[in-house]
């Protein structure tokens, strides 16, 4: 059991968030799936071939991300750890990307930098299926999932960043 605690990132959140991942599938009413278990992004792979002796920085990340991607939008937040004490800055860039494997349709990644280990990073979190066209409509099923995995109540006040960052998302141009 998860225990969630109010006004602090819980252990498993934060350990989602850092990219451990853990197998979470759901489908929906109308037969969409959003999954969130390990996948690769190809571009990434280019990335770690090249910087095998050093970290990369943000431009050399974004840099390589393809075309077809579409920016999302930035969530940044001060992390308190209950269980540790210790505080960190986040940043995290979202975006989504078609992803026509046979079996998913949309892609979701964040470009994650922790200043607590000094390290850019890219994270891919889900996947969605079930024909969706809209990559808002997409994006929006997708982040709302992977923040409650993380144990985020969009509607609690504390949130409020994460709600308005979708609120931001819908208000978007196609």
């Amino acid at each position: 059991m998860i225990v969630i605690i109010p006004s602090t990132m819980n252990f498993w959140a934060i350990l989602k968030m850092k990219n451990y991942n853990f197998n979470f599938n759901k489908m929906n009413e109308k037969g969409v799936v959003i999954s969130m278990e390990d996948f690769d992004i190809p571009f990434v792979n280019s990335i770690n071939e090249k910087f095998e002796e050093e970290a990369p920085d943000k431009e050399d990340i974004t840099d390589n991300i393809p075309e077809s991607a579409v920016f999302l939008g930035e969530i940044n937040l001060d992390v308190d750890s209950a269980v540790s004490g210790v505080t960190w800055d986040v940043e995290e860039e979202y975006y989504i990307m078609p992803w026509n494997d046979g079996d998913f349709d949309w892609a979701l990644f964040r470009v994650y930098y922790d200043d607590n280990e000094d390290l850019w990073s890219v994270n891919p979190d889900a996947r969605i299926s079930g024909g969706i066209k809209s990559y808002k409509e997409a994006a929006i099923l997708m982040l709302r999932d992977l923040f409650k995995s993380w144990g985020i109540n969009i509607d609690d006040p504390e949130y409020e960043d994460y709600k308005e960052f979708l609120e931001e998302i819908k208000q978007m141009k196609d």
